[in-house]
Formats: C-alpha cells, sequence, structure tokens
C-alpha cells in the first residue's frame, strides 16, 4: 500500500510538474531596473520610446502574473521581452537627445557660416 502512494506522488508531480517552475528573480531584478533606466533618461517624453516602455511595463505585470499561476518558464520569456522593450526604450531615446543635439550644434554651424560671410 504504501508502494502505491510512493508512486501515486511521483506521478503526480510528473504531470503537474510539482507545482510548476518559479521565473528567476534575478531576471525579474534586470527587468525592472531596464524600465526604471527608461524612465530616467525620460522615455515618457519620446512617443515611439514611451510606447516601448509601457510595452515593458505591460510585459514585467504579465510575467508577475504567469508566476503567480506556476508558469514560471513563461514568466522568464516574458521578462526577456520585458528588458528588450526597456532596452529598446533608452537606446530611442538617447538617440532622439543625439540627434537634437545635434540639430542645435547643426544651426549653430549655419549661424556662424552666416555670420563670417
Amino acid at each position: 500500500m504504501n508502494t502505491k502512494y510512493g508512486f501515486s506522488v511521483i506521478a503526480l508531480c510528473a504531470i503537474a510538474g510539482c507545482g510548476g517552475s518559479v521565473m528567476s528573480p534575478s531576471k525579474l531584478a534586470a527587468s525592472e531596473g531596464s524600465v526604471r533606466g527608461a524612465e530616467e533618461v525620460g522615455a515618457r517624453q519620446v512617443p515611439t520610446a514611451g510606447l516601448h516602455l509601457k510595452l515593458a511595463q505591460d510585459e514585467v505585470t504579465k510575467a508577475k502574473a504567469l508566476n503567480q499561476s506556476g508558469d514560471g518558464e513563461a514568466a522568464d520569456r516574458m521578462l526577456t521581452r520585458a528588458q528588450v522593450d526597456a532596452d529598446l526604450a533608452i537606446a530611442v531615446t538617447k538617440e532622439a537627445a543625439a540627434r537634437s543635439a545635434a540639430e542645435v550644434v547643426m544651426g549653430q554651424v549655419e549661424k556662424a557660416q552666416g555670420d563670417a560671410k
């Protein structure tokens, strides 16, 4: 009888995955850090970057929900997506700032060239 019980527990764990996997805490921290970084560089002020920031925030929320439901592997994949979107928001924000600074410099160069004539 005891052997049957032990076999049943093993079989149930194999079928159910023993409660599922848990998402990686380091992946969650990295994703949340990227989201904070995007917020700090001002991604909300750049439309395309703001969209990627919002996606990243939503993906972190979805990852937490997936983890709560016991699907840690899907949660980890969602966290990877969140980090990529947050990093893209940072890159787009920095690119917009660099483009803006270049336009200012070009304006100054054109003005200086006009003054020199």
